[in-house]
């Protein structure tokens, strides 16, 4: 973090890391399957390269031996991080698959849960059938000097895999449980993550939390996805975005938001 003209500066880093697997060289980049190899090293190393101070992660593995968070701060040489599993990995057995953040600055106040699963079946890109898995929310207070920010990760149900129009009931009695469960409760606040809402703006999904004038978001005007698809959102309030860029230079089935916050 620098201080510039009184204002703190901060960068957050979002990205759904998809259990730490990286593209098999020749796949097919649009298949999930094609993200077979471990890539968590490749990973922790574009981190590192960024330098980011607040990270907020999606899909992250954890078993009793591993847990890819702890391991991404400690390349960092970051000493805070929660990471809270929501459901048994679909990515790779034997590990629990959740949600994280990794902060240069302490922790406080730490939250999570999970959201409402309708329980819908889909066809797998294999054809098998396969039902809705829980998805949640990660929340804390970080204490960027003297300056309490709430960060929130999270990662909704993929509604357009499932068949749920953004339009329906359903879709409607998930957007009101998430909003319920994530609304901020301090001044200044970041909500960053795998919204599955292929849309530039999320707002509109969100009327409840972004029916405050404060309330902005980064508009994504490119894919956050090798399908070309609008993904990974970011909300905020009581701070100011001064940059944000999405890096396609990866090899996993979401890009990285690197943002530049005023505080």
């Amino acid at each position: 973090m620098t201080t510039i003209k009184n204002s703190k500066i901060i960068k957050t880093i979002t990205w759904n890391i998809g259990g730490g697997k990286i593209l098999a060289d020749g796949a097919d980049p649009k298949l999930l399957a094609s993200y077979s190899e471990n890539g968590i090293r490749d990973i922790a190393k574009y981190l590192k390269s960024v330098n980011p101070d607040i990270i907020t992660l999606q899909e992250v593995h954890k078993n009793k031996d591993f847990d890819q968070a702890e391991f991404i701060a400690n390349e960092l040489g970051f000493k805070y991080f929660i990471h809270d599993s929501v459901s048994s990995s679909h990515v790779d057995s034997g590990f629990k698959l959740g949600n994280a953040i990794i902060s240069r600055y302490p922790i406080s106040d730490h939250t999570s849960g999970l959201f409402f699963n309708p329980d819908v079946n889909m066809n797998w890109e294999d054809g098998t059938i396969v039902i809705s898995h829980d998805k949640g929310f990660t929340k804390c207070n970080i204490d960027i000097d003297g300056e309490l920010i709430e960060v929130t990760s999270l990662h909704l149900l993929p509604f357009r895999k499932f068949g749920i129009d953004l339009d329906s009931t359903l879709a409607n009695k998930i957007l009101v449980d998430v909003q319920e469960k994530i609304r901020p409760s301090i001044e200044k606040w970041i909500i960053q993550g795998d919204f599955n809402i292929d849309s530039p703006t999320i707002s509109e999904f969100l009327t409840d939390i972004s029916k405050s004038s404060n309330v902005t978001e980064a508009e994504i005007i490119s894919p956050t996805t090798p399908k070309g698809r609008k993904y990974d959102h970011i909300l905020y309030e009581g701070l100011k975005i001064t940059t944000f860029a999405i890096e396609p230079k990866v090899n996993t089935d979401h890009y990285p938001i690197a943002s530049v916050f005023s505080v």
